[in-house]
């Protein structure tokens, strides 16, 4: 998985939801 860390969602994202569409998604936790 191949997903970039975001300002809003960390790296955390990346192998939380290892999917296409998380990488463009910012999540509010």
């Amino acid at each position: 998985m191949s997903v970039r860390p975001s300002p809003a969602t960390k790296s955390w994202e990346a192998k939380s939801s290892p999917s296409p569409q998380t990488r463009d998604r910012t999540w509010s936790w």
